[in-house]
């Protein structure tokens, strides 16, 4: 740090005297510290008998720093809410489980991480939740990635892997280890999603791209009622069914979801129903429609 001496803090008696009678180059002398800037690294000094005698002076928290001045009790108070608000970064050692789908990721670097890769590849990584948990992301399509929250049961220490992997609040998707997780778990769930994509009822459009491709049918067959699907961006593994029966009817939109199914067989959820494939799905949908409107609509030419 750089010190400043002013004029009139060489001496006592200054400016009467010079510098150069008083001391010689290289000399250690002792000063008092007037100011400090830290933001250019100086500071200005006295040495004055008057100041260098001058008792310790305590830091009173209740005097106002002034403009250029670093308050280092508010850096410390900061640094303490950081700590706070990411307890992750503490000494915690990482994680690490024996798996070749296991990577030391957070979210975001997960989906980097698959963005590049086929739809249904999967990550297993460290959780958030804390070593009682693990978390599975999947790439459900471009750009949309579900993340998957695994609860360890039965575990012999803090760092092994649990004798039981359990989605969800019940029992219905347990697991004994992690290639049967992501056997009849993931991977039937991926399967259902291909097969959506790959049925001639589903657009690659967002939602209110899809809607107005129905008012456009519609509007060109009065008389017909039409369904289609897309992909629910918001919320990975759902798919929007979006439907007008007929042109002057509202478009209406009911979720569909990808489940693992009974037995990791897959399945589309509607409306609390399970469906194996793309055409019961279908099928499903016309029943239930027929039911609600109480009568029979001949939606999308009976497919």
């Amino acid at each position: 740090m750089v010190a400043v001496v002013e004029p009139d803090q060489w001496h006592d008696n200054a400016p009467n005297i010079s510098p150069k009678e008083l001391f010689s180059l290289h000399q250690t002398v002792q000063a008092h510290i007037t100011t400090i800037n830290r933001k250019e690294f100086t500071c200005s000094v006295s040495l004055r008998d008057d100041a260098v005698k001058k008792p310790y002076k305590r830091f009173d928290p209740e005097e106002q720093l002034k403009y250029d001045e670093w308050d280092s009790r508010a850096e410390d108070e900061d640094k303490k809410k950081l700590a706070q608000q990411n307890p992750e970064t503490g000494n915690r050692a990482t994680r690490v489980i024996k798996h070749a789908l296991f990577q030391p990721f957070n979210s975001v670097q997960a989906e980097q991480y698959l963005g590049s890769q086929n739809r249904g590849d999967a990550v297993i990584r460290p959780s958030s939740k804390g070593t009682d948990h693990l978390a599975v992301t999947w790439k459900v399509a471009d750009g949309i990635f579900q993340h998957i929250d695994v609860l360890e049961l039965d575990k012999e220490n803090e760092f092994s892997l649990g004798k039981i992997l359990r989605i969800g609040s019940s029992a219905q998707y347990q697991y004994v280890d992690l290639d049967q997780l992501i056997a009849e778990h993931v991977r039937p769930m991926a399967k259902m999603v291909e097969q959506m994509v790959n049925s001639d009822k589903f657009h690659n459009k967002s939602k209110a791209q899809l809607e107005e491709w129905l008012n456009t049918y519609t509007a060109a067959n009065p008389k017909r009622s039409m369904y289609q699907f897309c992909l629910n961006r918001e919320k990975p593994g759902y798919f929007h069914l979006i439907f007008k029966a007929g042109h002057k009817a509202k478009s209406q939109d009911w979720p569909v979801k990808v489940t693992p199914g009974v037995g990791g067989s897959g399945a589309f959820e509607l409306r609390g129903q399970g469906y194996p494939s793309m055409q019961g799905l279908s099928n499903g949908f016309k029943i239930l429609f027929g039911n609600i409107q109480g009568t029979n609509h001949a939606l999308g030419g009976g497919r």
